[in-house]
């Protein structure tokens, strides 16, 4: 059945299509695009658990564990997620240990009766650098935590295994399950054990079998396995095993996963048998199919930090979530009705997430109460067909009425879409706020990005692309037409280039979209086609790189200046110290003085928008000085903070590049490289737009010529022919 908010988004875009497309709007009546709200959960740090691991979960408490070097052992730390209260456990086998040996506790079991069992080791000292095992034994608990029993473990159990939760589990009655390997034929086997350690049963695997999680507890208590096999022609095999102590057999199940997308499987509660970890979501797994249970981007997770998760039984969930190379533990739990209808929502759609962008928003989300912004992502995936199909999809609903309040507008064909009046101008809704001054910041910057006199998009960041030739070769002139390129090309028995990525990358110097007009089918760009001729493969074969440009063999060094550093890096590695030019990137008709902006990501405002308040606050944020100095791969549109960062680049005495293979320290930048560097940022009149359809029929138009399929003058006709009923139908 069609949910309540879809069906509102339907019939508020049959009303706004007609207003949105012809540019008779009147009133704001709000974004159209909405996205379920069940899927997007809150989430508190657990700061209690700072510093240590994270190891089972039992009915509502987590267990972590930690190595207290003084102490040589290992301690427990219980959280009780629905109370908050949490207390450490030291093991009792703690006080019965040889001083110089280590302790460790790797396994927290629930019994049957409430009962809690604890697997300890014991280990000659330093054993955790060369682990040899003492002695073994299971102590058994109350619910509060009382030792009831200390059961020992044979000395020769399973020497060879490492009983952690990756390779061991224990149902409620006791019985053991071991999931090993024979060392001389590979074999794969997961041994049966009962409560007193006693081999009753092995399940045999292939050698080529793997299993990434051994074993997954249900929510009735049987215990699965996992098991993926890459066949013959490659492709991965994915089994899923009911593993039955009683009569030693397993059970093939079919399971509603998506293997495809599948990281890893944790233990089901409650109505659900499974859970499982898919690239960007959390999904429940039972009788009836899957169930998407967790966004994590819209619960302010990158999907790509996601370590681990454990269920609870009060529906909640723990995430092991990693913070700048270390380890951090959420909370997860639903959001309360009235925190729903407490909160103002801004729904951001874009194809791909790009880590920035979901950074930025995850900070905004967390520090501004009372607003959540919600990205919309419309790829699958991060595979180009994933990428384009998904681009596709979301101009498609956008030229029919869907639009969010925020929109990322990288690859998108923007101009299209804002001839229509379906953006805001950025101006106007930055003007808003009484702490924006348009001279903090480039105003180069904003005007590289405007269109028809309105900024309509709007970066936060900047990249340089351009190029670098030796003075002594080219002069001091900065930016060419193609002709002007051309001429020079001739006038120095200097081979041109070294990469020629800048053709796909980038239509800023051949298509002109607010006249409607490209430049393909010239005798410039023809002339160009055919200095770059070649395979991809073949021109990265024709240079020895970096040495070329040392030697004079190569002129012109295309190069993405992400940081200050990096100028001083390329003219001291590549050119050793020589004095550079910047000589941009040839266009057709030159803009400034060559170079290209360009910017992590673009966003745009819808018009219709009713949250503007929320949307400005967003900006300003990504504008702030507190964010635009913890940028450290591209550099800040804030005046005062791009000087921050040119300072800094001259205080960076050890600051290492990779030349010719080999890591070289190239030392601080000096005053004179800044200068010319800052000096060059100021000069760039154009961004680096990229309509990802205009990439695709370059690139594969191009590639016909190169791969000898056509001439060049064939080549350009074609992309002429094809780029302009593109155009003419976008517009």
């Amino acid at each position: 059945m069609m949910n309540r908010r879809k069906i509102t988004a339907i019939m508020l875009a049959a009303l706004m299509a007609i207003p949105l497309f012809t540019g008779c709007q009147k009133k704001k009546t709000g974004a159209t695009l909405e996205l379920p709200l069940e899927n997007f959960y809150r989430s508190q740090e657990i700061t209690h658990a700072g510093g240590w691991s994270m190891l089972d979960a039992i009915g509502d408490c987590i267990y972590f564990s930690k190595y207290t070097l003084q102490q040589k052992s290992i301690v427990l730390l219980e959280y009780n997620t629905t109370t908050g209260a949490s207390r450490e456990i030291t093991p009792a086998c703690e006080k019965e240990r040889e001083a110089a040996n280590t302790l460790g506790a790797s396994i927290v079991m629930e019994l049957e009766d409430g009962k809690r069992g604890l697997l300890c080791e014991e280990y000659k000292a330093k054993a955790f650098q060369d682990p040899e095992i003492i002695r073994r034994c299971i102590e058994i608990y109350d619910a509060d935590w009382n030792l009831l029993e200390t059961k020992e473990l044979p000395e020769d159990f399973c020497e060879d295994v490492n009983l952690t939760h990756y390779s061991t589990a224990w149902d409620a009655q006791g019985n053991l399950y071991v999931y090993t390997t024979d060392e001389q034929t590979g074999e794969k086997r997961i041994d049966t054990y009962n409560s007193e350690f006693e081999q009753y049963g092995s399940i045999s695997f292939s050698p080529e079998s793997f299993s990434s999680t051994p074993f997954v507890q249900d929510a009735e208590g049987n215990m699965y396995s996992y098991h993926m096999q890459y066949n013959e022609v490659g492709h991965a095999d994915h089994r899923f095993y009911r593993l039955s102590a009683a009569d030693r057999t397993m059970e093939d199940v079919d399971v509603s996963i998506n293997f495809d997308d599948m990281r890893f499987i944790i233990n089901g509660t409650g109505d659900y048998e499974f859970y499982y970890v898919a690239e960007a979501d959390l999904y429940g797994v039972n009788a009836d199919g899957r169930t998407k249970i967790i966004d994590f981007v819209n619960s302010d997770f990158r999907k790509d930090s996601i370590a681990d998760c454990v269920a609870l039984a009060n529906g909640k969930f723990v995430i092991e979530y990693w913070v700048q190379n270390k380890p951090t533990f959420w909370l997860a739990e639903k959001r309360s009705q009235e925190e729903i209808e407490n909160t103002k929502f801004i729904t951001l759609a874009a194809v791909g997430t790009y880590d920035k962008l979901v950074d930025a928003v995850m900070e905004f989300n967390r520090e501004n109460e009372g607003w959540r912004i919600m990205i919309v992502d419309y790829a699958e995936g991060e595979d180009p067909e994933q990428i384009k199909e998904g681009l596709a999809r979301m101009q498609e609903e956008m030229r029919s009425g869907f639009v969010a309040d925020l929109v990322c507008t990288d690859g998108l064909n923007f101009e299209s879409f804002a001839s229509k009046g379906l953006f805001d101008d950025w101006y106007d809704v930055l003007a808003q706020d009484e702490n924006f001054r348009r001279e903090d910041y480039l105003e180069n910057f904003f005007r590289a990005y405007e269109h028809d006199g309105k900024l309509q998009r709007l970066g936060f960041d900047f990249t340089v692309y351009t190029q670098l030739a030796k003075t002594e070769h080219v002069g001091e002139k900065q930016g060419y037409t193609m002709a002007e390129f051309l001429q020079l090309t001739e006038e120095i028995d200097i081979r041109p280039y070294q990469y020629y990525w800048y053709m796909y990358d980038s239509q800023t110097g051949v298509v002109d979209k607010e006249s409607q007009k490209c430049y393909y089918d010239t005798p410039e760009y023809i002339d160009v086609m055919q200095i770059l001729n070649g395979t991809p493969e073949q021109r990265e074969q024709v240079t020895n790189h970096e040495l070329d440009f040392r030697e004079d063999k190569a002129l012109f060094y295309p190069c993405m200046i992400r940081k200050p550093i990096d100028y001083h890096s390329i003219r001291k590695a590549n050119f050793l110290d020589a004095q550079l030019t910047f000589t941009g990137q040839p266009m057709y008709i030159l803009k400034g003085n060559g170079g290209q902006f360009d910017t992590t990501f673009t966003l745009s405002v819808n018009a219709q928008t009713l949250q503007s308040e929320g949307i400005r606050n967003f900006a300003m944020y990504l504008l702030s000085e507190k964010y635009q100095k913890k940028l450290n791969t591209s550099m800040p549109v804030r005046k005062e903070t791009l000087e921050y960062s040119l300072k800094l680049a001259q205080r960076q005495t050890m600051h290492t590049t990779y030349f010719n293979m080999q890591e070289v320290n190239v030392g601080a930048a000096t005053q004179e490289e800044m200068d010319e560097l800052r000096a060059y940022i100021e000069g760039i009149a154009c961004a680096c737009t990229k309509d990802e359809t205009i990439s695709n029929i370059v690139l594969e138009e191009t590639e016909m010529f190169t791969a000898g399929d056509c001439t060049a003058q064939e080549a350009a006709k074609k992309i002429q022919s094809r780029v302009e009923i593109y155009i003419n139908e976008q517009s």
